[in-house]
């Protein structure tokens, strides 16, 4: 009967690997052939077995295999990277593989490529996954784009299985070359092997997570209330309430103002969005920031900010950027957890930043 197992069947540690298939002997499981991310084993008697896995480049010539058999050891089958599995009766003076120099070479070139090919993948995803992070953290407090979130966690999970192969590799192969006493345990395999594990069950329930985010998230779905009905529920945040009749001087603005309370967003206790449109093409957008862990605040403030946008001296707050152009204003504030974005389209960019600083101090 065969029986399969997820295991890691990476070269990062090969001398785990010939351990772990020779525990699974001694429990009765027989390796028989390994697929992608399958190593199929046949349940039978226990036995006592060595194992050792070989390199070559491309497939071993059947003069070898032939010469091996001869020896005692007996093909078993290939794993990635050329990987190559033999096994032997543990009771049998069968001399060990790796004496030919050219056998041995490879050996060391395969842990080599597979060390730097790991470490270049390592470099990338490191430098995507706190980059990207930091320049689009804003768009992860987004209702529409939250479940970037997922992502960007399943992202630096994997990184981190990553970085461990590249370090048991360059570990492998550093011990190679000095000569040192291969480890014959397969505590780390089994580690690696876990990790394995966990990163495809990561990459599997992210999407899942994802295609619910899409399912779930519909236009229609989001709870928009005309302001004449929002000033009960900003009052309970505590939270700004101003319309451009504030702003404009006759006080005109059309029934288009709508407000948006998120309070349960993964990274902000509290998300509020209020626009509001007048008649001779006015408007005004505010976001207000409650995030959940603090060092984000700084963050999400830089994201989101205009990319014009300069420093301004500020006693209220810890950092605040401000641009304006013709009839345009932005201004973006960061005061300990709490962010503030707003922008204003209109004749009165002055009359907006005074009721801003008004609102929330200067």
């Amino acid at each position: 009967m065969l029986t399969k197992r997820i295991i890691s069947n990476e070269i990062y540690d090969p001398c785990g690997a010939e351990t772990y298939f020779e525990e699974m002997e001694r429990k009765g499981l027989r390796l028989q052939y390994a697929g992608w991310r399958l190593l199929t084993f046949e349940r039978g008697e226990p036995r006592e077995m060595r194992y050792r896995i070989a390199y070559w480049k491309d497939e071993l010539p059947e003069d070898l295999v032939t010469l091996y058999a001869d020896c005692g050891w007996e093909y078993v089958t290939m794993v990635k990277c050329s990987a190559h599995v033999f096994r032997a009766p543990a009771s049998t003076d069968v001399p060990e593989l790796h004496t030919d120099g050219e056998i041995e070479a490879q050996h060391y070139r395969c842990i080599r490529r597979t060390m730097i090919r790991t470490a270049r993948m390592n470099i990338l995803l490191l430098a995507f996954a706190f980059g990207a992070l930091w320049r689009i953290i804003g768009i992860l407090f987004m209702p529409r784009y939250r479940w970037m979130l997922v992502e960007m966690v399943m992202l630096v999970l994997l990184t981190g299985y990553s970085v461990f192969q590249s370090f048991r590799a360059w570990q492998y192969w550093k011990n190679l070359r000095r000569g040192r006493a291969k480890r014959r345990s397969s505590t780390m395999y089994r580690v690696g092997s876990w990790m394995e594990r966990a990163a495809w069950l990561i990459v599997i329930g992210a999407q899942v997570i994802n295609l619910a985010g899409i399912v779930h998230y519909k236009p229609e779905n989001q709870v928009w209330v005309p302001t004449t009905q929002m000033a009960a529920q900003v009052d309970a945040y505590d939270l700004p309430y101003f319309t451009l009749q504030d702003i404009e001087p006759d006080g005109a603005a059309d029934g288009q103002s709508t407000g948006d309370i998120y309070t349960h967003e993964p990274l902000s206790r509290v998300l509020y969005l209020w626009e509001s449109d007048a008649p001779d093409g006015a408007r005004l957008e505010l976001s207000y920031y409650d995030a959940r862990i603090p060092v984000t605040a700084p963050a999400l403030a830089k994201s989101i900010r205009v990319d014009e946008s300069k420093p301004v001296q500020t006693d209220a707050f810890d950092v605040l950027y401000r641009y304006q152009r013709a009839e345009t204003l932005f201004l973006t504030a960061c005061q300990g957890r709490v962010v503030v974005d707003m922008t204003y389209w209109g004749e009165h960019p002055d009359k907006a930043e005074a009721l801003f600083y008004e609102t929330f101090g200067r």
